[in-house]
């Protein structure tokens, strides 16, 4: 039984761990995690499916998580702390942020999902470019919004609260006691108000984020990584493990020792030695700028961990079973995709595999990993002109083998976001 606040080791692939999430240090067992995709169809309907077994490639039928409409683009989830799944998304009619969580006795009132709670909308923004749920030091759930167009552009933060702690009076009978004591005891309740409400951390920036995706560092503290529509790349991260401080942030810097102008999709990654990577997309080609050691807040110049034969758009990143990183991206070809992967085996040294043709599919132009309970991974990848979205799975850990065809989701869907159910 693993601790999901341990750092998986990898050297030339010798320790075979299932990468784990940073989430408050509950003990989960992996074997029986499974993947669930949370989307937003055609319909505006918020939706989900989950793998019907874990490492298995069949999903189960689409869900409606209630019968509200939602935004199509802005949406994310995650787990809490006791991993159950959380949703992030944007009401259609107030243009508010709802938050989900799964309903911890599901399996015993048969309701999956609690009722949503309303954050409302920082500041009274009314568009949304990216919605992003994270979880703080502490595993509590933090969500991180921001709009690029003009009359957002600034990164507003919602924290859950943490538990309180207060004293309580107890009767207990002592052992060979015949009567009661009063004892004064320490017990953990919810706080009085759950939320912190919207906090505008932009801090110097002068704008918002087409696209930002949040990690966190070894030790636990977020990491905000937003490149704005002009293509230039922030990263800016919690300067103190008191993680409800809105002053306790750094400065907004630029990765790759200050040079990310052109960049396109930064997204950062905790890798096994407690590094955050920084990846981005530059003409094309991956790029990737780390920590200049665990926690540090300076960045080493962009490197290339291998280039593929062809042009690449859209791409993701993720660990894979041995806690080291794992590449995928889309290159357009005649008559359709074609998805590359590059693997990883040795972080401490920057060892690739190199890219490979992983296999083709039509016209995809949006990409996500996510790995399974065994450590495998599973590519999903979204055509945005016919809403199809599709998967497909690698045959074993780390291997370079995947399977032949994809397999097709069946409803048309406008976006979507992976998660892992850790309490199946």
């Amino acid at each position: 039984m693993a601790k999901v606040n341990e750092i998986p080791h990898c050297v030339d692939g010798e320790d075979n761990i299932v990468p784990m999430n940073i989430e408050g240090g509950t003990a989960v067992d992996y074997a029986a995690v499974k993947i669930m995709v949370v989307a937003v169809d055609v319909g505006h309907q918020l939706i989900y499916s989950t793998q019907e077994q874990p490492d298995s490639s069949d999903y189960t039928k689409w869900e409606k998580v209630d019968g509200k409409t939602y935004l199509y683009h802005a949406q994310d989830s995650g787990t809490t702390k006791g991993g159950d799944v959380t949703i992030a998304a944007v009401d259609a009619a107030s243009k508010t942020v709802q938050y989900f969580v799964e309903n911890p006795n599901q399996h015993i009132d048969d309701v999956r999902w609690l009722p949503r709670e309303d954050l409302g909308s920082p500041n009274g923004m009314d568009d949304f470019s990216v919605v992003r749920i994270s979880n703080d030091v502490n595993g509590e759930v933090s969500v991180i919004v921001t709009s690029d167009d003009a009359k957002g552009k600034k990164i507003w933060w919602n924290y859950r609260n943490p538990p309180r702690t207060v004293e309580k009076k107890e009767k207990i009978v002592p052992p060979g006691a015949d009567k009661p004591i009063e004892v004064t005891v320490m017990v953990s309740e919810p706080s009085k108000k759950l939320w912190s409400g919207w906090v505008d951390i932009s801090g110097s920036l002068q704008g918002g984020f087409k696209t930002m995706f949040i990690c966190n560092n070894a030790d636990g503290r977020l990491v905000i990584v937003g490149t704005t529509a002009e293509g230039f790349t922030w990263v800016r991260q919690q300067s103190s493990k008191n993680p409800y401080d809105p002053d306790m942030w750094s400065d907004w810097v630029q990765p790759g020792d200050g040079d990310a102008e052109g960049a396109q999709y930064a997204k950062p990654v905790l890798d096994d030695t407690g590094v955050v990577s920084i990846f981005a997309n530059f003409n094309g080609k991956i790029y990737r700028s780390r920590q200049s050691e665990p926690g540090s807040d300076k960045w080493l110049p962009w490197s290339v961990p291998g280039r593929p034969a062809e042009v690449v758009g859209a791409y993701d990143v993720s660990i894979d079973g041995d806690g080291c990183l794992f590449l995928a991206a889309l290159s357009a070809a005649d008559g359709g995709t074609k998805v590359y992967g590059n693997r990883e085996y040795n972080t401490v040294e920057n060892k690739w595999v190199g890219w490979e043709w992983i296999n083709e599919v039509p016209n995809a132009d949006y990409i996500n990993l996510s790995y399974n309970a065994d450590g495998s991974l599973t590519c999903f990848v979204l055509n945005p002109g016919k809403n199809t979205f599709k998967r497909i799975r690698q045959i074993n850990v780390n291997s370079s083998e995947w399977y032949a065809k994809f397999k097709q989701f069946p409803s048309k869907i406008m976006s979507f976001s992976v998660t892992r159910d850790l309490t199946p």
